[in-house]
């Protein structure tokens, strides 16, 4: 298991890519429990109200699943689809433990130095996205600033998704 960490942790840094990781649907599977998890605690951590985090979780997991599905499909590779979900998730949730400290930093940092945790998040943001287009770029066989590109529209289209789905639930 210390080696799919690590593996995740070289695919951060953009030194490994999707390829790297065994075609495995129990990893798959692991790996969207712990994406989950992780998603549920961030939320929580923003948003406190935990039973209305079940619509913003689902929903930002499903435009995951969905979306990668949907790109595999459209360019004839869905046979890399469990390699690169599994990818995108196990990032996603890495950077999501890193983040969940600095929500906290932030939370409690109300109206002193606010910009140094912001700035961190804005960094970690900037970092799965980059994460994210790396991963599409391998899955794709395509250069990096299409998987980036594809990695900021993805982005900029689930923010207005959660942001419609937040200011129904909450």
């Amino acid at each position: 298991m210390l080696q799919v960490v690590q593996a995740f942790w070289e695919i951060l840094f953009r030194r490994l890519g999707p390829e790297d990781l065994p075609d495995s649907r129990f990893l798959l599977i692991v790996t969207a429990v712990l994406y989950i998890l992780t998603q549920f605690l961030l939320a929580y951590v923003v948003y406190g109200a935990v039973s209305q985090l079940f619509p913003l979780v689902a929903l930002g997991t499903a435009l995951l699943v969905a979306g990668t599905w949907t790109l595999l499909l459209a360019t004839g590779k869905t046979v890399r689809f469990s390699q690169t979900l599994t990818s995108l998730l196990g990032s996603g949730a890495l950077l999501t433990v890193i983040a969940v400290p600095v929500c906290l930093w932030s939370l409690n940092s109300q109206g002193v130095g606010q910009a140094g945790p912001s700035l961190v998040l804005l960094g970690i943001m900037v970092w799965l996205i980059m994460v994210y287009g790396h991963i599409f770029s391998r899955s794709l066989s395509r250069p990096f600033g299409v998987g980036l590109l594809i990695a900021v529209a993805y982005f900029l289209l689930s923010q207005v998704l959660l942001s419609e789905t937040i200011q129904q639930v909450m």
